[in-house]
């Protein structure tokens, strides 16, 4: 099915389509962007949106800081998931026992990062190249990411554009980014932490 939706051009296989998506990506290694997160329930009317900016340190890992509905910061390390909330509260998790959402927002990460080989252990991967960008289509292998994620497809361009996730359950969640710009330094609280000496 996935090959219907995502066929290859008719010049670039599945192995060459990846290796441009990840030198596209490899080219970005810091960067901020502001995002915009719309998930729907499937048992609410309404969606829920969440706005922030997004800031990526390939040595380090990745910073979602939430500005509305709630302030939040999520860095996500390889080691750790920290979460700092609005009134500064700081709550420590080690990846190993990470919830499937903060697993999700480490196969987020690494897309960011450009680490397409990292995620063949959790996904089947089917990719497209075109002259105005690329997609990523990720199907679950089983396993604890099959369990609730049906879907994630990722588009971009020299940057990650656009992700659409369907779980299991009838959710589903769209961010879109943009604003992107290099990530220059960093304060003392985003160093923090990403754990960055």
């Amino acid at each position: 099915m996935l090959g219907a939706l995502l066929a290859f051009g008719p010049h670039v296989a599945a192995d060459e389509a990846l290796a441009l998506i990840r030198a596209r990506l490899d080219a970005q290694p810091r960067l901020r962007a502001d995002f915009e997160q719309i998930k729907r329930l499937a048992d609410l009317e309404r969606p829920v949106v969440a706005n922030g900016r997004l800031l990526v340190w390939r040595e380090a890992g990745v910073l979602w800081q939430i500005e509305q509905p709630v302030k939040m910061q999520i860095a996500l390390r390889e080691d750790v998931t920290i979460q700092v909330d609005a009134s500064g509260r700081r709550k420590t998790q080690q990846a190993t026992s990470d919830a499937a959402a903060a697993r999700l927002g480490r196969v987020l990460a690494a897309l960011l990062h450009g680490d397409t080989a990292g995620l063949e252990q959790w996904f089947e991967i089917a990719a497209r190249v075109e002259a105005r960008g690329w997609t990523i289509a990720l199907t679950p292998r089983r396993g604890p990411m099959a369990a609730f994620l049906k879907s994630m497809y990722v588009s971009g361009d020299k940057y990650v554009q656009a992700v659409s996730i369907e779980e299991v359950n009838g959710d589903s969640t769209s961010i879109t980014f943009r604003n992107h710009r290099d990530a220059a330094a960093l304060s003392s609280e985003e160093a923090g932490l990403l754990g960055v000496p």
